[in-house]
């Protein structure tokens, strides 16, 4: 067989959509434990950091639209 005509494996993705849910089951799971472990302010902290890098990812979003309908703002 030639090495040309050989074709590489794909990855199915069934096997890594029930990955995914398995980890996210096991996150949802242990996280009651999680809570009682480091106590729910290191929690609020994270969530709020996590919203302020969503508000920045979503103003980056609008700001490249409004440059591709309006070419000359900058």
């Amino acid at each position: 067989m030639d090495s040309r005509t050989k074709t590489k494996a794909q990855p199915n993705p069934k096997s890594a959509l029930v990955i995914v849910l398995a980890l996210l089951l096991l996150a949802l799971l242990i996280g009651a434990l999680v809570k009682q472990f480091i106590g729910t302010l290191p929690l609020e902290l994270i969530s709020r950091i996590f919203g302020l890098i969503l508000i920045a990812i979503s103003v980056q979003f609008m700001v490249e639209r409004l440059r591709q309908v309006f070419p000359g703002w900058t």
